[in-house]
C-alpha cells in the first residue's frame, strides 16, 4: 500500500457528506512504515476516542466484539473482551493499542489543500453541493471555488470543471504532493470561459468566517467544561462573552451556538 493509496482511502471516508470518518488501529497496521505519524503530522489526521468495540484476535473467527474495562487499584486497567462463541470461553486480553482509533473531518481537509495550493479562508468548510469547499482560487479582484467531491472516484471541482485527483496527486521523498501548476491552468481555464460572481465570494467568505468563530467558541466551551464540569452552558457563555474570540456576540448568542454544536 502507497502512501497515495492510504490519503485517498482516508477521503474516501468522507463521502456521501460524513462529517468524519473513524480510522482503527487493525487498519494503520497495514500501512507504510511512518504513514501513520505522517498523516497525524500532517494534521489529516488527529486522535478519536479509543474504540469500545474491535474485532477479537483470540482466534480465527474474528467476531466483532465488546471491550470491557477492567480497574485495577494503583495500576493501569486491564481491557479484556468476553468469549463464549467458541470451544474456548473465557477473557481475551487485550493491548491498549488495539483500542486507538483517529478522526479525518472535512475541516482537516480543507485545511490541508489549502495550505498547499495558498486558497482564501483555509481554516474552515462550507458544504457546496456534493462536494466539500476547500476554499478560493484567487486571480487579482476575482476568484474560483474549489471543492473535493467524493464519490466513487475523488475529484476536485474547479469552478464548473472536475478534475481527477489521481491526474494531481503525487508521492515524492515519502511526502504527498499536488500539481499546483495543473490545477491552477485549469482554474485559468474556467475563469475564461465562465467568470465568478463577487457577490458569491463575500457570501461564502463571510460564512466561512462564521464557521470558523463557531468553531472556535465551541472549542473554548470543551475546554472550560473540562476543567469545570459543574459550571452551567449559560455560565459558560458568559466566560466566553469576556474573551476576543467572539467580538460582538452576547452571552445569549454564544448559547445559542453552543447548543446547536451539542445538538448536531
Amino acid at each position: 500500500m502507497t502512501l497515495v493509496e492510504v490519503f485517498n482511502s482516508l477521503l474516501q471516508r468522507l463521502g456521501d457528506g460524513q462529517k468524519s470518518g473513524i480510522i482503527g488501529f487493525n487498519e494503520v497496521l497495514h500501512w507504510p512504515e511512518g504513514a501513520l505519524d505522517y498523516f497525524f503530522n500532517e494534521k489529516l489526521i488527529e486522535a478519536a476516542n479509543p474504540a469500545q468495540s474491535i474485532e477479537c484476535p483470540g482466534c480465527p473467527e474474528a467476531c466483532f466484539k465488546h471491550v470491557r474495562t477492567v480497574p485495577i487499584s494503583g495500576q493501569l486497567p486491564l481491557y479484556v473482551i468476553p468469549c463464549d462463541e467458541t470451544d474456548y470461553t473465557g477473557n481475551v486480553q487485550i493491548a491498549s493499542d488495539y483500542l486507538r482509533q483517529w478522526r479525518i473531518s472535512p475541516t482537516q481537509v480543507a485545511a490541508w489543500f489549502a495550505s498547499r495550493l495558498s486558497l482564501r479562508h483555509p481554516t474552515s468548510i462550507n458544504s457546496v453541493e456534493e462536494g466539500i469547499l476547500l476554499g478560493l482560487i484567487s486571480f487579482g479582484k476575482s476568484a474560483i471555488e474549489l471543492a473535493l467531491v467524493i464519490n466513487s472516484e475523488i475529484s476536485l471541482r474547479i469552478g464548473q470543471q472536475s478534475l481527477l485527483l489521481g491526474h494531481v496527486v503525487y508521492e515524492s521523498d515519502r511526502n504527498i504532493l499536488l500539481d499546483q501548476d495543473a490545477i491552477r491552468r485549469s482554474a485559468m481555464q474556467n475563469k475564461s470561459s465562465h467568470g465568478y460572481q463577487p457577490s458569491r465570494i463575500k457570501n461564502e467568505a463571510r460564512k466561512l468566517r462564521t464557521q470558523e468563530r463557531n468553531n472556535e467558541i465551541y472549542k473554548q466551551y470543551k475546554k472550560i467544561k473540562k476543567l469545570s464540569p459543574n459550571k452551567s452552558n449559560t455560565e459558560i457563555a458568559k466566560e466566553i462573552f469576556k474573551l476576543e474570540i467572539a467580538p460582538g456576540k452576547e452571552p445569549s448568542t454564544i448559547l445559542r451556538i453552543i447548543n446547536k454544536f451539542k445538538n448536531n
